[in-house]
Formats: C-alpha cells, structure tokens, sequence
C-alpha cells in the first residue's frame, strides 16, 4: 500500500458472491476497487459500474498483476483458487481466497508453502464457525 493512500483492489470473480465481497469492500473507506475481473465480459462490466472501478477485464491474471492493485480478492470457481493464489502471492500482492484454497490437501499444503515463502502479505481471516 502506498503511504497515506488507498488500498487498490483487484476483485476475481463477479458472481453471487463477488458481487457480495464488491459491495463490502464499496463500503471500506481506504479501499478503491481497481479492477473487476472476470471471463464473462458482462458479468466484470457490471461489477465496474457497480464499484466504480477503473477497468473491466475478462483475464484474471491481468488483473492480478494490474500497477494499482495492492491486493486481490478471490472469488472464483473453487478449481481456480490455488493457480491465483500463487499467481498473487508471486505478485506480492495481498491476497484474501473464498474457501477452499484447493481441492486435495495436497495441492492446498503446497499452495500454503508457496504463500509463507514469499513476502505477500496474509489474511488473518477465519471461516466457520467457533
């Protein structure tokens, strides 16, 4: 994040629950949504207009890698999270995942390697309930 300045997000995924996440991070007041990402052009279009974003992309990774995004919102179907999680964390971006990281616990153990090995920032955020 840029000294005394907003936190650029780039949000993956525009469906129910993007949708949701863009609205709560609409609400934060040092978060700029940037980027609204998703491979259906009108489903990122309608999360640009919706936040007020700079750009509309049908290619997450783009989106990833965008010069003004500090950290990366993940909501996406669940067989793409570990790709973009270590596509992030190679960014050093900041990064906050949907569950499940992975669909085996080999490939999630992995990708967590990959993110406590680089120096992106983590989500201290738990799912479920206590």
């Amino acid at each position: 994040m840029r000294s005394g300045s907003s936190i650029g997000v780039a949000l993956l995924g525009f469906g129910r629950m993007g949708e949701t996440h863009l609205r709560n991070l609409n609400g934060l007041a040092r978060v700029k949504v940037v980027v609204v990402a998703d491979p259906r052009r009108e489903a990122a279009e309608r999360g640009k207009a919706i936040s007020g974003a700079e750009e509309a992309l049908t290619d997450v990774e783009m989106a990833i890698v965008h010069p003004a995004v500090d950290a990366v919102v993940i909501v996406t179907p669940t067989d793409t999270h570990a790709r973009l999680l270590e596509l992030a964390a190679h960014a050093g971006k900041a990064v906050f995942s949907e569950k499940p990281i992975a669909l085996d616990l080999a490939e999630t153990a992995r990708v967590v390697n990959v993110i406590d090995t680089t120096f992106a920032p983590k989500s201290p955020a738990r799912w479920g309930r206590s």
